[in-house]
């Protein structure tokens, strides 16, 4: 049948039930496919050894790679002793302002080039017989420190860390490394909020 315009009006009703018909079936088809190929890679997976680690009934073996939290490095001559020399350009660099570093004169500095300005600790007895001179007997000679300036204090917000490791680019001590402790956990923000220089010398003492 033609109506006035020259539409077939059984053609258009005809390829539109088609259409209609034909729809559902494409949609179907789709997700029967999607549904397969997501149990082929389950079932592919299924039968390989198991990588995930099911914390907390076993334990990370391998943290090397892990950038945790930052720490502070041991001197040569002191592993007591952070290597910073108390320049602060890690606090300057940190985005986040996350660092403070409060510096101060190194009481055991020590000027290489002067002998006499070795310091050292005697022992119970004061003098010993060296040839046929008496002189005060060293139990421990400081070794000396070309650094004037070290931190009295060094403290960092893990709050606010972004772990974006510049404070670790700008050192020029090489004082400052990433932790492994993929660990640390707490309820309580004050905990997050790190001695630095009390760290290093529990970790060492």
């Amino acid at each position: 049948m033609v109506d006035s315009l020259g539409f077939n009006r059984l053609d258009c009703n005809h390829n539109f039930g088609e259409d209609v018909r034909i729809e559902p079936l494409k949609e179907a088809a789709t997700c029967i496919w999607s549904l397969l190929s997501g149990l082929f890679i389950t079932g592919k997976n299924f039968l390989k050894p198991q990588i995930t680690t099911i914390y907390p009934y076993k334990e990370i073996s391998n943290v090397n790679t892990f950038h945790g939290h930052i720490e502070l490095t041991p001197s040569d001559d002191d592993s007591s002793i952070p290597r910073c020399i108390a320049c602060q350009a890690c606090a300057r660099a940190c985005p986040s302002d996350c660092i403070e570093v409060i510096a101060q004169e190194n009481p055991s500095y020590i000027d290489e080039t002067s002998v006499d300005k070795v310091e050292s600790k005697t022992s119970d007895a004061p003098v010993e017989l060296v040839g046929d001179r008496l002189v005060p007997k060293v139990k421990h000679r400081m070794p000396p420190r070309k650094v004037k300036r070290v931190p009295s204090l060094f403290t960092l917000d893990f709050t606010k860390c972004s772990l974006c490791g510049q404070c670790i680019d700008v050192c020029p001590a090489d004082a400052i490394v990433f932790s492994n402790n993929v660990y640390l956990a707490t309820t309580n923000r004050e905990e997050l909020i790190m001695d630095l220089i009390a760290r290093l010398k529990k970790e060492y003492s």
